[in-house]
């Protein structure tokens, strides 16, 4: 689904007194709080719903990652006898270890470009609660119409963003394992 969509759908969901979600926890007795209204509870509902839509990415993922994991380790430790806990432990974490990267740095360089969510559903508040460096960016270059300043922090951020996956990946040299036939 779209980021706009999603963000409209969760806006009515998670909405005071009248969303869907509010409405069944008062049902079952409980007290909710204004989800989006609220500098608590803000942030981690647009959390929530950051990983509502990217949890199906992720699954693909580890899914081609378990599809690549060839069959024959498991046979030969069925035949030695190895039992389920210590295929997973010694054959199948190891051998998910590149998907694992994968998925790790694509969730990490998409929290940098979170966008959508906090402008859309909050306008980066209340407060600032949800405010992140993609919409403060937003409100400095077009809101403020200082188009430079905006300029200069999306590049300080592409910097920090492009080192911290590098440190990332030089780190995935030491734990991702490959198949070496």
């Amino acid at each position: 689904m779209s980021a706009g969509a999603v963000a409209v759908m969760w806006s009515y969901i998670l909405s005071g007194s009248t969303g869907p979600f509010n409405y069944y926890l008062t049902r079952l007795g409980m007290s909710p709080p204004d989800w989006l209204a609220s500098g608590t509870w803000a942030l981690p509902s647009l959390v929530g719903v950051d990983v509502w839509q990217t949890v199906g990415i992720t699954f693909i993922i580890f899914l081609v990652g378990l599809q690549t994991i060839p069959s024959v380790l498991y046979e030969a430790a069925a035949i030695d006898g190895v039992g389920a806990f210590q295929r997973f432990h010694y054959i199948t974490l190891p051998m998910l270890s590149p998907a694992t990267m994968v998925a790790s740095i694509t969730a990490f360089i998409g929290a940098f470009e979170i966008f959508t969510w906090p402008y859309v559903i909050t306008s980066g508040g209340p407060g600032n609660a949800t405010l992140t460096i993609m919409v403060y960016i937003f409100r400095v270059a077009f809101r403020n119409l200082e188009l430079g300043y905006g300029a200069a922090v999306a590049i300080v951020n592409l910097l920090v963003l492009v080192t911290l996956v590098l440190f990332g990946l030089g780190l995935g040299r030491r734990w991702v394992h490959y198949e070496r036939v």
